[in-house]
């Protein structure tokens, strides 16, 4: 269930509700919100060799940390995913 993954996700950090972007186990989803607007996910040459992030893109705009908002999720979302075979620098947080 694509709700119970989310919520495993979920992290409540200073009263800032944000959720862990890891390897997506849906290939593409699309969550209807409560408020009328759209949260979907995409991914790109997933296969099971591919399980890699290569990039992630919110919006169209390169997303460098693996975390996302709850608001940017409220507000209406497209993720995007990218994967490839080999291990990248995505989500590394220095």
């Amino acid at each position: 269930n694509l709700y119970r993954y989310l919520d495993y996700l979920k992290q409540n950090i200073d009263g800032l509700i944000i959720y862990s972007i890891g390897r997506t186990l849906f290939d593409n989803a699309t969550i209807h919100l409560s408020n009328g607007n759209k949260f979907i996910v995409k991914v790109e040459n997933a296969t099971k060799e591919n399980k890699y992030i290569q990039s992630v893109l919110l919006n169209g705009e390169p997303l460098n940390s693996p975390f996302i908002s709850h608001q940017d999720i409220m507000n209406g979302a497209i993720l995007q995913f990218a994967m490839g075979s080999k291990p990248s620098q995505w989500g590394i947080v220095e």
